[in-house]
């Protein structure tokens, strides 16, 4: 679960969604390995505005070495998404797949915000986050 604040201007690009994951270290950032993401979408115009996401990342299959299966689902919801107010991740109905999970390794999680072009003003900032691990 997280959130935090974003703002779109007037002049709204598409922005999209995501988390990303690596087990590499020291960790970086890579857009190569997602886990997924929302549609690209237009934002209403706003500042300031709060928005709420939570993402769930599960083991649908087990496997020795680096075979195992995660899904993940989740939604990003705001008064600045487009009407209903949310995204799904993913963005279809299906779940998207990583069939080369490694079970007994340490990941790195990574939420992403793309825009679809490069306008001053749009920003957001992650304000807290809060992570759950069961076994």
């Amino acid at each position: 679960m997280m959130g935090g604040q974003m703002t779109a201007t007037a002049t709204v690009p598409t922005w999209l969604f995501g988390i990303a994951f690596t087990s590499a270290v020291p960790p970086a950032f890579s857009a190569a390995t997602p886990l997924g993401a929302t549609a690209a979408f237009t934002p209403v115009a706003g500042a300031g505005a709060y928005f709420w996401a939570q993402i769930d990342i599960g083991l649908r299959a087990i496997a020795p070495g680096a075979a195992s299966t995660v899904v993940t689902t989740g939604k990003f919801e705001g008064p600045l998404f487009p009407s209903p107010f949310y995204q799904t991740l993913p963005a279809t109905n299906i779940a998207p797949a990583v069939a080369t999970w490694e079970t007994d390794l340490q990941y790195f999680l990574w939420p992403y915000v793309t825009l679809g072009a490069a306008t001053a003003g749009n920003t957001v900032s992650l304000h807290w986050a809060k992570i759950y691990g069961e076994n």
